[in-house]
């Protein structure tokens, strides 16, 4: 039978599933699960002065004494920046935060009193010297890092490879998702892709099996300061929430690291070009919902489509 376990880390809801004859066994893995993300919360928190995450940003300049599982998350972000040429930019935080993202998203909505502050530089990730000998990182002077994004999907990941040690499962942490395995008599999970016009309602059911999905969108992390709207995905180009044309992205992936960052990437350049990356990439597949209501797919999209519900969907070659 299946077992569910929900509760909330690294500030989002997460929820796993696992498939296992064995009811004690199963709420033991899951629990394992719970003290996973609570681990990587309290490791890659930039809320958290006490974090590990907080510690390097304050060693600016300095090599950095990282733990196993922060050096290698800061290396993913640096390849996946490189490969898509700093759409992806951890070093975005100044700009998150002259945004009015300083603090965690249920504070920020509990407040009405942001005034306007200026943005501040992006760095490149090419700049952060990543020793894998002596395990150190070394930022220049005056970079910090916020890989909220990246460090949850690496953690949906590690957690669903080890649940599916004790069978098929599926983790979902704020909509980065991996599925791995199958539950007997079925062929693939089920996924769901939320309308970002009517939470209520889906955009799209997909059937997966052994990939990741992530979504990112506006509708929900949003905010207002002064007379401007702000939101989370910061154009590392401009420095400022990004002007696109998108108003969710889902990309499936093989690894929800992989997902999350071009979902990202995909946004910030909007719809036309973000959909011609996806297409340059065999393993990925994508869906934009614009702000004007169209439902955009990649070609290989339509190979985990089981509805698209009330929206037109257009193949994009």
């Amino acid at each position: 039978m299946i077992h569910e376990h929900c509760f909330r880390s690294m500030n989002t809801d997460v929820s796993a599933w696992l498939w296992h004859t064995d009811s004690r066994v199963a709420a033991l893995a899951l629990r394992e699960v719970e003290a996973f993300f609570q681990m990587a919360h309290t490791r890659f928190t930039r809320f958290d002065s006490t974090s590990e995450l907080s510690a390097l940003n304050a060693s600016s300049g300095k090599a950095f004494a990282a733990s196993a599982q922060l050096f290698e998350v800061v290396e993913l972000a640096a390849r996946y920046s490189a490969l898509t040429n700093g759409l992806f930019n951890p070093t975005i935080i100044g700009a998150l935060e002259a945004a009015g993202y300083d603090r965690t998203f249920e504070a920020l909505r509990a407040r009405s009193d942001l005034p306007e502050t200026p943005s501040s530089s992006i760095k490149s990730m090419a700049e952060i010297k990543l020793d894998r000998t002596r395990r150190t990182i070394t930022l220049p002077k005056g970079t910090r890092l916020d890989l909220g994004g990246i460090a949850k999907g690496w953690a949906v990941q590690q957690a669903a490879q080890q649940l599916a040690k004790y069978g098929p499962c599926l983790v979902d942490a704020g909509g980065d998702i991996m599925t791995l395995g199958i539950v007997p008599g079925t062929t693939h999970w089920m996924i769901e892709i939320a309308d970002p016009f009517d939470r209520a309602s889906d955009v799209t059911s997909l059937r997966v099996r052994d990939r990741a999905v992530a979504t990112s969108g506006i509708d929900r992390r949003k905010w207002q300061r002064g007379d401007t709207w702000h939101h989370h995905v910061i154009d590392p180009r401009t420095g400022q929430s990004a002007a696109s044309d998108a108003m969710s992205v889902t990309v499936i992936a093989p690894t929800t690291v992989e997902a999350e960052v071009y979902a990202k990437a995909v946004f910030v350049l909007g719809a036309d070009a973000g959909l011609y990356l996806i297409e340059t990439q065999p393993t990925l597949a994508a869906c934009v919902v614009t702000t004007g209501g169209e439902a955009l797919i990649s070609s290989s999209f339509q190979e985990y489509l089981d509805v698209l519900f009330t929206y037109a969907a257009t193949p994009t070659l």
